[in-house]
């Protein structure tokens, strides 16, 4: 029987405090001898046995944590499957050395000395004379200081490196090495294996076969996770057959990369192991960008490969995290690893405006002296005059040079804290909405009403391409109301109903409502037109049928014409007795509050008031049929106080 026996390279080795029995348990029946414990029910297809002997030293605490490559941690477009650490990685060997040899060498030569326990106790120094390396070229890579010890690598992690001097961790064992005669060398380590089976990817659809050789000779440039060339044997590249870029074979796009056609960047800069090299947007720059500085990720602006030249991260915080845009709003065909990401002139920023699944596209930017732009829409247009204002947006008003709202900022600046209400649309009594009906309910002269009383908690759905029309829970006189509109922006009107204000109408968001269209004009008993369930008796003697006397000249009246609150037209009528003049109008603020305002005109003439020094009175309670209502002190009436009734009733 043949017995395979394994070595341990770096970093599984006792310098870790890592041997045989870590991870093999000689009496188990598990495979590969495991430990028992590793034995367990999968809660994932990430969530193996193997697996669960890597994570259990792989825990943030003895060793880094990491993720694995599966449908889990990326996405499952092509259905679920998952790679074992094992698949790519031996846990005992540094293959990658084994198969290649003095090819796998990042550098290497005779050592002029080495020292142990230097410079300080539990590491170790190896001088090259002359060697002339960059400082730190070599950190966190695998020193050899014997290639000639052919079982065991006595491999060490490079702490750092100066132009002579690599510095280790661990004491390196001076019986295998001996100073000025052994040849030492740098790998890039790893484990990695020097071929992948397919058949381990598991659940891959469809099924993948066969051996894939495999040469990860360091992180960038030649020999690399995928460095471009012809051999597809990178280690980002050779199970891969359906994705966009660093296919196992010809077909596809194999000039990808982090770098702009930089093959010096390496694929982990953005594919992080810890998010099982799902694209990691936050590395080269803040996912969004918060802070004023080129600092790269987690918040800063772009720092990797290189700056842009921008010097603000402007409102990227207020449209991502507050209102909640995805980058591809104004980054159209540019995240990530979009088409036109990194594209253009070296370190350009891409601009192209795409709002509500391509709803509307395109607007124009102009942006900082400091920044080369390129537009990755063609109906999107950029500038670098250094306003930083963009135009032509719906989100900020505008549809084809158009401003839909009316909005008094339709061309917000880049770099202001915030847009007002207001800014993109009309949005109080003094400048008031214009479409619809708005100016009927929120002028300063008419309802003056609170956007919130038709669109309740909009806040929360702002700018989302609909008219969300929500009625106030609060308000009694719109709670219950609906609206059989659609929440489309800008198509035809719906209709209101069950609102007080408009009594037993549903009137056409829009249509134009005469003074007959919710209550009578003027109010009779039996006119049908009744708000909130008002009772004829409460209609009162607005006209006093069969005996020729009035409240309301009718002859002034023209429902289809006259206009609530213009003192110029029919509705000075109604004024004598509800409402207060100013500037020829008549304030509406009152009008449809929920209850019967009565304010007997005093300033028009003179005559309404009997005494002619104190203001006429009306007593009574609207809406209660048990009190007496009644005038005092109006010259019509003289002494008397005659209660405000129909015949037979209050």
């Amino acid at each position: 029987m043949t017995i395979q026996v394994y070595s341990l390279d770096y970093p599984h080795t006792d310098i870790n405090n890592i041997g045989c029995d870590s991870c093999h348990y000689v009496y188990a029946d598990e495979p590969s001898h495991m430990p028992p414990w590793t034995s367990h029910t999968p809660q994932d297809i990430d969530d193996t046995q193997f697996n669960t002997m890597c994570w259990s030293c792989h825990n943030d605490v003895s060793a880094p944590y990491v993720n694995t490559h599966s449908s889990l941690k990326i996405d499952n477009s092509y259905g679920d499957w998952a790679l074992e650490c094992r698949v790519c990685h031996n846990p005992h060997t540094q293959k990658q050395l084994g198969t290649y040899g003095s090819t796998s060498y990042l550098t290497s030569g005779i050592s002029a000395d080495i020292q142990i326990n230097q410079p300080s106790s539990g590491k170790s120094q190896l001088t090259y004379t002359g060697a002339g390396w960059t400082a730190d070229a070599y950190k966190n890579l695998v020193l050899i200081p014997n290639v000639s010890v052919t079982r065991k690598k006595y491999g060490y992690k490079v702490l750092s490196n100066t132009s002579e001097v690599i510095t280790v961790k661990g004491v390196i064992d001076l019986t295998k090495v001996t100073a000025g005669s052994d040849t030492f060398a740098v790998i890039y380590g790893k484990l990695i294996n020097s071929t992948v089976s397919l058949d381990r990817i598991t659940d891959a659809s469809p099924p993948k076969s066969g051996d894939k050789p495999v040469m990860l000779l360091n992180s960038s440039g030649t020999n690399s996770f995928a460095d471009g060339d012809a051999n597809f044997d990178g280690i980002c590249e050779v199970c891969h057959t359906q994705t966009l870029y660093h296919r196992n074979n010809s077909t596809g796009d194999h000039t990808h990369d982090p770098g702009n056609g930089n093959p010096e960047v390496k694929c982990t800069s953005c594919h992080l192991h810890i998010n099982g090299f799902k694209p990691s947007c936050d590395i080269c720059h803040g996912e969004p960008p918060r802070v004023n500085s080129a600092s790269g990720g987690p918040s800063g602006l772009v720092a990797t490969p290189a700056p842009t030249g921008s010097t603000t991260a402007g409102a990227h915080d207020l449209h991502v995290n507050i209102k909640g845009f995805a980058c591809d709003v104004c980054h159209y065909n540019s995240v990530g690893s979009g088409p036109t990401h990194i594209n253009g002139p070296e370190w350009s920023v891409s601009m192209g405006f795409s709002l509500f699944d391509n709803t509307y596209l395109g607007g124009s930017y102009d942006g900082q002296t400091t920044v080369d732009y390129n537009s990755s829409e063609i109906n999107t247009t950029v500038d670098n005059t250094g306003t930083m204002t963009c135009s032509n947006l719906y989100c900020h008003g505008m549809i084809n040079d158009l401003k839909w709202g009316s909005g008094m900022d339709t061309t917000p600046e880049w770099n202001a804290s915030y847009v007002n209400c207001g800014s993109c649309h009309l949005a109080d009594s003094a400048n008031y909405p214009t479409l619809g009906s708005h100016a009927a309910h929120t002028a300063y002269n008419k309802l003056t009403l609170a956007c919130t009383i038709c669109h309740e908690n909009y806040t929360t759905v702002h700018v989302n391409n609909e008219a969300n029309v929500s009625f106030s829970s609060i308000d009694g006189r719109v709670s219950g109301g609906s609206y059989n509109g659609t929440p489309a922006m800008l198509d035809a009107y719906g209709q209101c109903s069950n609102i007080y204000c408009h009594g037993d109408a549903t009137p056409t968001w829009g249509d134009t409502i005469q003074c007959d269209g919710c209550h009578g004009y003027p109010p009779e008993p039996g006119d049908g037109l009744n708000i909130n369930d008002q009772y004829d008796g409460g209609k009162g003697a607005h006209l006093i049928s069969g005996s020729g006397l009035w409240h309301v000249d009718t002859s002034k009246l023209d429902s289809a014409n006259d206009v609530y609150g213009d003192m110029n037209t029919g509705y000075s009528e109604c004024a004598k007795c509800h409402g207060g003049r100013f500037d020829g109008m008549v304030s509406g603020q009152n009008h449809g509050n929920g209850t019967v305002d009565i304010t007997i005109l005093n300033e028009m003439e003179e005559s309404y008031s009997f005494d002619g020094m104190n203001p006429p009175m009306y007593q009574g309670f609207p809406g209660d049929i048990n009190s007496p209502k009644t005038c005092s002190n109006v010259s019509c009436h003289f002494v008397e106080t005659p209660r405000w009734s129909c015949k037979g009733e209050e």
